[in-house]
């Protein structure tokens, strides 16, 4: 039911007249979807974080803890989606704010916060970890991989959830 739902608002919030307010309102409706605020989840737009700004930031609430980012999304304007200088300086700037998030969680109660993020130029998307112990991002998929959002629901759906239930270890 919730891929067929969100497959339904991506392919209806895709009405082409403007492209970049479109993709930014289809991942406001995956994000607060798939971290729902009833289980301690905020996702907000435009967020401050490290040295530049991300589209998405989503966190979550851990009672006696605190608050923690847990995912951020850098979105560009469909324009840029084979525009590999585009692409790389989103990898450096996410790479840059998942180590700042990374580094003010120090809390021996929390055991240890994974942080994901996610790049998504026009209807391409991207899946990041930050690997603390080397100090930078890897690509969750394969060969660097892109996913498609509205033709690849399932596969963005599926990693989306697999942050949300793996980023506490």
């Amino acid at each position: 039911m919730k891929i067929l739902t969100l497959q339904w608002y991506i392919e209806n919030r895709l009405l082409g007249e403007d492209p970049a307010v479109d993709m930014a309102r289809i991942w406001n409706i995956i994000l607060t979807w798939i971290y729902p605020i009833g289980s301690g989840y905020t996702t907000g737009p435009e967020a401050s974080v490290g040295e530049g700004s991300s589209a998405f930031s989503t966190r979550h609430m851990i009672f006696g803890a605190g608050e923690f980012t847990t995912l951020i999304v850098q979105c560009r304007p469909p324009e840029y989606e084979t525009d590999t200088s585009t692409w790389n300086d989103c990898v450096v700037q996410l790479s840059d704010q998942l180590c700042s998030v990374a580094a003010d969680v120090e809390t021996p109660r929390l055991g240890g916060i994974r942080h994901f993020g996610a790049i998504a130029i026009g209807r391409l998307v991207r899946f990041y970890e930050w690997k603390r112990d080397e100090q930078r991002i890897q690509n969750v998929a394969s060969n660097d991989a892109c996913f498609y959002v509205d033709r690849q629901c399932e596969t963005v759906t599926h990693w989306l959830d697999y942050f949300r239930d793996h980023h506490r270890w």
